[in-house]
């Protein structure tokens, strides 16, 4: 992912000033929601699953978006 990003950013899609950190991040906001959901709940649905990583993709992006 990291090197995905640089390239991203060469072209000029995104503003990044350390690849591996903003893999981190992205990897960490499309998945936040089912990490700090309380144990005993049921899973995410699927269409709950894709608003999760749709939204922490935006939210990714409103931060690193050039």
């Amino acid at each position: 992912m990291r090197d995905r990003l640089a390239e991203l950013t060469k072209r000029g899609l995104l503003d990044i000033v350390d690849p591996a950190r903003a893999a981190a991040h992205i990897s960490v906001l499309v998945v936040a929601e089912r990490t700090v959901r309380p144990l005993g709940n049921p899973p995410l649905t699927d269409a709950e699953t894709e608003t999760m990583v749709r939204d922490g993709v935006r939210a990714f992006l409103t931060g690193y978006g050039a």
